[in-house]
């Protein structure tokens, strides 16, 4: 947030987004936070118990009663990140757990696209 009161404009602020999948239409809600901190989820979702979707930020791990489960987009780049580091005559074959992996993560979307 730009011109925000008594903050420098080069602070960070964030925004964590909450959104529904139950009940009706889904709802999104994005929150304004001038922190990062695992304490504004674990606020926001005070009296929530349940699965949360979320990417790999260790702030999630605050919120209580619920059931951390991953992001495939994130779990993907992690597998791709790998990848480009190894030596280039690693990257293949049926030992490859990045390779493997990544194969995986492909196979899953391609089931859920179709």
């Amino acid at each position: 947030m730009l011109g925000e009161l008594g903050r420098a404009v080069e602070t960070h602020s964030y925004m964590w987004l909450y959104r529904s999948e139950r009940d009706g239409p889904p709802i999104v809600l994005f929150d304004y936070q001038q922190t990062r901190s695992g304490k504004h989820p674990a606020e926001f979702l005070s009296g929530f118990s349940g699965y949360l979707q979320v990417d790999g930020y260790a702030g999630y791990g605050r919120v209580p009663n619920v059931t951390l489960i991953g992001c495939w987009a994130h779990v993907r780049r992690g597998f791709v990140e790998t990848l480009a580091i190894l030596a280039k005559e690693s990257r293949s074959g049926a030992t490859c757990a990045p390779a493997i992996g990544l194969e995986y993560c492909n196979a899953c979307s391609r089931s859920n696209v179709n």
